[in-house]
């Protein structure tokens, strides 16, 4: 959410993608150094570590990061059917619904892999970062492209389509595969440029469909289904592992990708908005009331979201629609 205060929806795929490739390296440093780690310091010792990594970052978040303006300066009173914008928008009730199931295979997922590497490929467990850095890299050098011709062309939910297709041919290949070394690290591969990319592209997209007023409230209500996926993926996957084994847990993960992808091919394709932030001028209250709503019949005009006592004005514009020319039409108000 403060990702999406302090990025343009326009920018906003590739700010993601930074995070999510930090996420990685982050990653990827903790599957080498982990077990050496564990080995030094133990497992109390790596929470410790974690603990010192967040005090360290605080004062990164304190000063370094940009504040966005308060929610509290905007012109707009919070009402009670809010959520039920929210929770009524069949297109933010896909994404919610895909969030929860893409982290609920993650966790699934790392409950059946380690095994399945100690005895497809006689790895023991210090070792398994040696086919999770490989995985994780190649996945990241296959993601790129497409995740730069998706911004490039502005196809951002056909890339969607395709990252999820990625993680339930995957799936198919690790429930069908996976007693094979190439199976296995092939399915890995697929799943993890999926899931990268899905990473960089689902949560732009939950702010560009969310109005601009229950951006916040959209994006908790996202996040909140992406850790519940966690917590069941790891819960049931663990159950299913016990029962069925490593290929119970893959085909768990392809039937729920299966269903997240039938729901996505039959819904339609939302429109996605972009942002545009405009200057009003000095002027009486009157004025301003008749300028706000003059820039509300703009065409291409989707919500207007003006901010207390900055004469500024949040626009959320359909980009097919909308083109900057037309403010030329309403006096007194200018883009920055």
């Amino acid at each position: 959410a403060l990702l999406a205060d302090l990025t343009r929806e326009q920018q906003r795929i590739k700010a993601t993608a930074l995070v999510g490739g930090m996420i990685g390296v982050a990653f990827l440093t903790a599957l080498m150094g982990g077990s050496v780690l564990e080995g030094l310091i133990g497992v109390p010792g790596l929470f410790y570590l974690a603990a010192f990594a967040a005090l360290v970052v605080m004062p990164v978040l304190w000063w370094g990061v940009p504040t966005p303006l308060h929610s509290g300066n905007l012109v707009y009173s919070r009402r009670r059917g809010d959520w039920s914008r929210v929770f009524s928008s069949r297109h933010l009730l896909r994404l919610d619904f895909g969030v929860f199931v893409q982290h609920l295979s993650l966790m699934a997922l790392f409950v059946a892999v380690p095994p399945a590497l100690v005895d497809v490929l006689a790895l023991g467990s210090p070792d398994h970062w040696r086919v999770y850095v490989p995985v994780l890299l190649t996945s990241v050098v296959a993601m790129l492209p497409l995740l730069l011709l998706s911004m490039r062309s502005g196809k951002s939910y056909t890339a969607f389509r395709v990252a999820l297709s990625l993680m339930l041919v995957s799936a198919a290949l690790l429930a069908w595969a996976a007693g094979h070394g190439w199976g296995l690290v092939g399915g890995l591969v697929i799943f993890f440029t999926g899931f990268n990319l899905l990473e960089a592209l689902l949560p732009s997209l939950v702010s560009r469909v969310a109005p601009s007023q229950l951006k916040g409230t959209a994006l908790g209500v996202y996040n909140t289904c992406q850790f519940a996926g966690v917590f069941v993926g790891g819960a049931v996957g663990g159950v299913i592992f016990g029962h069925f084994g490593p290929a119970g847990v893959f085909l768990l993960m392809g039937t729920l990708l299966a269903l997240w992808w039938i729901v996505v091919l039959v819904g339609d394709v939302p429109e996605l908005m972009n942002s545009v932030t405009v200057y009003l001028e000095d002027m009486p209250a009157a004025q301003f009331e008749d300028r706000i709503a003059a820039l509300r019949q703009l065409p291409g005009v989707y919500d207007v979201t003006v901010l207390a006592g900055q004469n500024m004005v949040y626009l959320k514009v359909s980009p097919s629609s909308f083109h900057n020319a037309s403010l030329a039409d309403v006096a007194g108000v200018s883009v920055h």
